[in-house]
């Protein structure tokens, strides 16, 4: 009986191990595919699955990246926009970083967000002003107009992408007296923990960004990818 309950013991732990070793793996494969997806997308080799509004996907249009752009062009009436930067974000909830590019103005402008997922690769847009002052891990400032702003982070469920509204100031009126609002994580609390909650997101690092050129992208996702990575 001790040599059975031994021998099986050492089963269970070795078919841990495999699965671990297996999930491991498994991981590892999806950060390089994810790494080469990134790299031809960006350099418009290839599409990505286009699913519209971060956190309200109503699509799944498959498009090249000079075509999206082309769309934003179509919207301010041909005036010139372009990709001008990119960075790479590995946030909470993710195994494999997220890449943000940015359209600059003229209006509308915003950041396309590209997030990998069982083999392919989506995109998401997101205003500028619903995504300022992005940091390393993936939070950032949002903006909604006078007495609306607040702190957002970049979470993956069910495979897809959402921004989480983490912290907020709100401002109504009442016979014109107006009334401010504090919330952390959707509970209501008093000015002084919501400005310290938003100063400390402000003192986290802010995101290495690099220019958009095919020279730029190649080098990035053979050297600091990686390094992200671990």
């Amino acid at each position: 009986m001790f040599k059975l309950m031994v021998f099986t013991l050492l089963l269970i732990g070795t078919l841990t191990a495999c699965g671990r070793v297996a999930a491991e793996d498994t991981v590892l494969t999806d950060v390089q595919s994810a790494k080469e997806l990134y790299s031809e997308v960006l350099q418009s080799n290839i599409g990505f699955y286009y699913r519209g509004s971060l956190g309200n996907p109503y699509e799944n249009e498959y498009l090249m990246l000079g075509d999206y752009i082309a769309l934003f062009e179509e919207l301010v009436y041909d005036e010139t926009l372009s990709g001008t930067q990119f960075t790479a974000i590995l946030i909470e909830s993710c195994d494999i970083p997220i890449i943000v590019l940015e359209i600059r103005p003229p209006n509308p402008g915003g950041r396309l967000i590209l997030h990998y997922s069982d083999g392919s690769v989506y995109g998401y847009y997101q205003s500028f002003r619903s995504m300022r002052s992005i940091k390393t891990d993936g939070t950032s400032c949002w903006s909604g107009g006078a007495g609306f702003i607040g702190t957002s982070a970049l979470r993956q469920s069910s495979g897809v992408l959402e921004n989480i509204i983490t912290s907020e100031s709100t401002a109504s009126y009442i016979n014109g007296i107006r009334n401010d609002s504090f919330f952390v994580y959707g509970e209501q609390v008093p000015e002084e923990i919501y400005r310290s909650f938003y100063e400390k997101h402000d003192q986290k690092d802010d995101v290495s960004w690099y220019a958009f050129s095919r020279e730029t992208i190649s080098e990035y996702f053979e050297m600091a990818w990686d390094d992200l990575i671990e």
